[in-house]
């Protein structure tokens, strides 16, 4: 299957690995809204024939996305690098002291 994804847990993060081959850094695009990360990727194959002086150009678009939900994450400080065909992503987990109060002082 497309995109094919381990998951691993730390105690600070969860660490996404992708398959993504054959995919530039610059076709991948990741983001991050409410606790779900999405990763969509645009492939462009791209031939040129020179024929009696014009160019025939031949573009294939493929277009792949899938998305990961999370809870209690920190959105901004999720990290992605893209190397030898595969996408890593580093989600950090939201620190106890930094999540939303949900407790009320009473004045």
């Amino acid at each position: 299957s497309p995109m094919r994804t381990d998951i691993k847990e730390t105690q600070d993060n969860y660490i996404l690995e992708i398959e993504m081959p054959g995919y530039g850094k610059e076709d991948i695009r990741v983001e991050c809204i409410d606790g779900r990360i999405t990763v969509s990727a645009r492939q462009i194959q791209q031939r040129d024939e020179e024929n009696h002086n014009y160019i025939r150009q031949e573009r294939n678009y493929g277009k792949v996305s899938r998305s990961y939900s999370f809870d209690d994450i920190n959105e901004e400080m999720v990290s992605a690098e893209y190397k030898d065909g595969i996408l890593r992503i580093t989600v950090p987990k939201q620190k106890e002291s930094m999540q939303k109060r949900k407790q009320i002082d009473i004045h």
